[in-house]
């Protein structure tokens, strides 16, 4: 079988790429400094390979081709799978690097985990960038299909999720936390300890992963014959606070983040009144970049900050109400 691309030159995917993006030919070739007669010589050939106009002139401006339009994510997608194949260099110099990794996760540990790999890597790499993007919340238990599995860590340099949402791929664990209720310091239904009761009969506020996906200690409240009754959901862990405050409702949350959020005086935090199993999370890769060292930099700084994980959480604040007044 011929293969489509022998013979295809890719630098026409820069092009393409441009082409779309700014839906006109002397825009295109002035991002890219070429100059218009060889953008234009360039999308001629595009539209031999597709068969396509791909750009077509309506009045005074242009449009895309229905084509055109399906194939713009795509392109874009793809162009940034080259780049990260050519950025694969077989010794990286962290001190001299200019190179972006993005991670994707929940907001949870972008707010946990972000900032302490930022200052790792300000002392060896301070030219790396960052990207910390929000994984998607439609999905909390990670792909099914090992394909769309693939697919979806292809796209970025490592997803933060539960142990078990890329069965089978490479991962490293990153955090390990335990979880605690968050509650509004004025919760006048809670004394200074919280109680199974409690638990059964207070409104909750669930984060989407939840609902979707029950967290091993909440399966363990209903194993204990307590129901929690969410009155409300949110996407983000980072939203909970403006549902708790002033209310009743209560939220299950890791120790870590609970302490970033009990910097608002109006809230505290109150052990669960059961041994509710640990959270973990784990750093998960697309295996063509196991033995691209960038990326072995990066995971050996993962591997740092969480084995700083358990320590921080002996420092935890003490659950308390402040004065009233």
């Amino acid at each position: 079988m011929i293969d489509k691309l022998a013979g295809l030159d890719l630098n026409l995917l820069v092009s393409l790429n441009a082409v779309l993006r700014e839906r006109s030919v002397s825009k295109a070739a002035a991002q890219l400094g070429f100059s218009q007669p060889s953008m234009s010589l360039a999308l001629r050939r595009l539209r031999i390979h597709f068969n396509d106009e791909l750009l077509t002139r309506t009045g005074n401006t242009y449009s895309l081709t229905p084509l055109a339009v399906g194939l713009s994510e795509n392109v874009a997608t793809a162009l940034d799978s080259v780049r990260k194949v050519f950025s694969t260099d077989s010794v990286f110099d962290p001190a001299l690097a200019t190179r972006e990794f993005e991670i994707r996760s929940s907001d949870h540990a972008a707010a946990t985990l972000g900032p302490a790999l930022r200052a790792a890597a300000d002392r060896e790499a301070p030219g790396v960038f960052f990207r910390f993007r929000q994984a998607s919340v439609n999905d909390p238990g990670g792909p099914e299909e090992p394909g769309e599995q693939l697919h979806m860590l292809d796209a970025c340099d490592g997803m933060v999720m539960p142990p078990g949402a890329f069965p089978g791929l490479p991962s490293l664990q990153v955090l390990k936390d335990h979880w605690v209720c968050l509650l509004s310091a004025d919760n006048s239904r809670v004394g200074d300890a919280l109680t199974l009761e409690d638990l059964d009969t207070l409104p909750w506020v669930f984060t989407h992963q939840t609902r979707q996906a029950p967290r091993p200690a909440i399966v363990q409240l209903q194993m204990l014959g307590v129901q929690a009754h969410p009155d409300c959901m949110v996407d983000s862990f980072l939203a909970l606070p403006w549902f708790l405050l002033g209310t009743d409702r209560i939220a299950l949350v890791p120790a870590q983040l609970a302490k970033l959020l009990i910097v608002d005086p109006r809230l505290r935090w109150l052990p669960c009144p059961y041994e509710a199993v640990q959270m973990s999370m784990h750093l998960y890769w697309h295996p063509r970049h196991t033995h691209d060292a960038a990326h072995q930099w990066l995971r050996r700084l993962f591997k740092e900050i969480g084995r700083s994980t358990p320590a921080a959480l002996e420092t935890a604040p003490p659950a308390t109400v402040p004065a009233a007044g």
